[in-house]
C-alpha cells in the first residue's frame, strides 16, 4: 500500500475542544463539492464527508458535523484534532491536484503576535517532513516541520477503542503527525499559492494549492 499524506490548513480558533457544531471553514465561490477529512493527530481516528457549498462571496462559514462523532470529539483538544478541507482541481499542466482551504475549531482568531496559522500534516510513512514554496517576492523557501508527540496512556486508548468500535466508517491506522508553521506574510492573501511537502528524506513529494487567509 503506497504511503498516504493528508495536509490540513488550520487557523487558531476560539474553541478549546472540537465539537459537532464548532467547525469553521473558509470557502470561496468556486467551491461546489467540499471534501472533508477529519483526523486525530495520533492517527487513531479518521472519517470522511462531502458537503455541498453555495456562496457568492469568500467567507468563513460554520459547518455542523454528524452527531455520531460527538463522543469522540470530547476525547481531544482542538490542538490535537485536524481537519482537511479541499476541492479537486488541476494545475497549470492539467494534472490533478487538491486545493486546501483553511479550517478552525470555533471562530478563527487572527492575531499576528500569536502566529496562529499552520499546516498539520498526517502521513503514514514516518521520517522527516518539510515543505517548500516561492514567496510572493519570488524567494524560494524550505521550512522544516516538527513532529507532534501524543501520549494517550492505557485508559485513554481503551476508551477511544471502545467508541471507535461503534463507528462504522472509521478506518483508523497509526500515522505520523507534523506541525508546520505558516508565515502568511510570505503569500499573497486570498490568492492561490502552491506548496510542496517532502517526506521520507525528501524521496516522496506531493504538491497542493492553498488559499492563504489573514
Amino acid at each position: 500500500m503506497p504511503p498516504s499524506i493528508s495536509p490540513s490548513y488550520l487557523v487558531e480558533g476560539k474553541a478549546a475542544t472540537p465539537s459537532q457544531n464548532g467547525l469553521y471553514i473558509f470557502v470561496t465561490p468556486e467551491i461546489k463539492l467540499l471534501y472533508i477529512k477529519i483526523m486525530s493527530f495520533d492517527g487513531s481516528y479518521n472519517a470522511k464527508a462531502v458537503v455541498n457549498i453555495r456562496t457568492d462571496n469568500s467567507k468563513w462559514i460554520n459547518i455542523e458535523l454528524p452527531s455520531k462523532y460527538g463522543e469522540i470529539y470530547k476525547l481531544y483538544s482542538s490542538e490535537s484534532f485536524a481537519l482537511q478541507a479541499y476541492i479537486l482541481t488541476k494545475d497549470d499542466e492539467s494534472r490533478p491536484i487538491q486545493k486546501i482551504f483553511p479550517s478552525s475549531w470555533g471562530e478563527p482568531i487572527f492575531d499576528e503576535k500569536k502566529a496562529p496559522q499552520y499546516f498539520v500534516v498526517i502521513h503514514s510513512f514516518g521520517g522527516s517532513l518539510n515543505y517548500e514554496y516561492f514567496s510572493k517576492n519570488g524567494e524560494y523557501k524550505k521550512l522544516n516541520c516538527k513532529k507532534i508527540e501524543q501520549d494517550w496512556g492505557i485508559m485513554g486508548l481503551r476508551k477511544l477503542s471502545s467508541i471507535l468500535s461503534n463507528v462504522e466508517d472509521n478506518n483508523n491506522v497509526y500515522n505520523f503527525s507534523y506541525k508546520c508553521p505558516i508565515n502568511s506574510g510570505d503569500f499573497e492573501i486570498s490568492n492561490v499559492s502552491k506548496v510542496q511537502f517532502n517526506y521520507g528524506s525528501d524521496s516522496l513529494r506531493k504538491s497542493y494549492f492553498v488559499n492563504i487567509v489573514k
